[in-house]
């Protein structure tokens, strides 16, 4: 699968499952991290960082942990933590 699969695949999603997903996810962010993240997303080298370094899997991974349990010790968690840090160097 090429890189840009994980936009395509953000994309394709259903919306109320989109919807429900970046809600369950919002909820799960602390303010802190909530900025954070809008820094990301504000920011095109950051940006092209996670789509050039994010996979369809980091997606996959994300929906399964926002839908196993605790969202925010799944977010928290060490191994999403790192993975985030790889994504963005």
């Amino acid at each position: 699968m090429s890189q840009d699969n994980l936009f395509d695949q953000i994309k394709n999603m259903d919306k109320k499952e989109r919807r429900a997903l970046l809600d369950k996810l919002s909820s799960a962010l602390t303010p802190e991290q909530q900025k954070q993240v809008m820094s990301v997303v504000q920011d095109k080298k950051q940006m092209e960082k996670v789509q050039n370094n994010a996979t369809p899997e980091d997606l996959q991974t994300l929906i399964n942990g926002l839908n196993g349990g605790d969202a925010k010790d799944f977010l928290n968690s060490p191994q999403v933590l790192n993975r985030l840090k790889e994504i963005l160097r």
